[in-house]
């Protein structure tokens, strides 16, 4: 078990468990698991997706819905099932056409 998160595992995750954890107030996104410099956090996006480039390489799993990614100048159709892969310090953003939530 993950000190930091009571009920989550260390080396395991699932949508439906990560979806259950709280976000933090202030925050968009909550840790699910961690080891050495990965970080899995579950991100599920409200209104609009306002978020500013990032200090390291990120993957977004897309648990449901679908909409447009936004990765620097490039525009890409996502939904349900999809990974996107964002280098680091590139503007990114999800535009939702339907509920979406993502783990980055």
């Amino acid at each position: 078990m993950d000190e930091a998160h009571l009920g989550v595992e260390r080396w395991r995750a699932t949508v439906k468990r990560a979806a259950a954890l709280p976000i933090p107030k202030g925050q968009r996104s909550v840790e699910v698991l961690s080891h050495g410099t990965m970080v899995v956090k579950y991100y599920a996006p409200r209104g609009t997706d306002e978020q500013t480039p990032h200090t390291r390489d990120e993957l977004y799993v897309v648990a449901q819905g679908s909409g447009t990614f936004i990765n620097g100048d490039d525009q890409h159709p996502f939904s349900a099932g999809d990974v996107l892969f964002v280098r680091r310090v590139c503007p990114t953003a999800l535009r939702r056409s339907r509920r979406t939530s993502a783990r980055g």
